[in-house]
């Protein structure tokens, strides 16, 4: 399989599955924790540390997991964010 052609196979399959109303209604509104999970990974990545070492900081590795996944259990963004050593904004 060359380079790219697995993300590409799957964009070509989620552009298909968004034709359909009722999918694309689900698929958007799990976008707020896809969102979270991905400013958790960039947060915790530029922190250098792993899901871990987070999950110690936070004090709930399932929590950690589950977030960066973008499943229902998220820890509280604001603590995630401050314990990988941002400032609250």
């Amino acid at each position: 399989m060359a380079k790219g052609e697995k993300g590409t196979r799957f964009q070509d399959y989620l552009s298909q599955k968004l034709q359909n109303p009722e999918f694309r209604r689900e698929y958007e509104a799990l976008g707020p924790r896809f969102d979270l999970a991905a400013a958790l990974i960039r947060l915790r990545l530029d922190a250098g540390l792993t899901q871990e070492q987070l999950a110690e900081r936070i004090g709930d590795q399932t929590g950690v997991h589950h977030a960066s996944g973008g499943q229902t259990r998220e820890p509280d963004a604001e603590n995630a964010g401050e314990d990988c050593g941002r400032d609250r904004r």
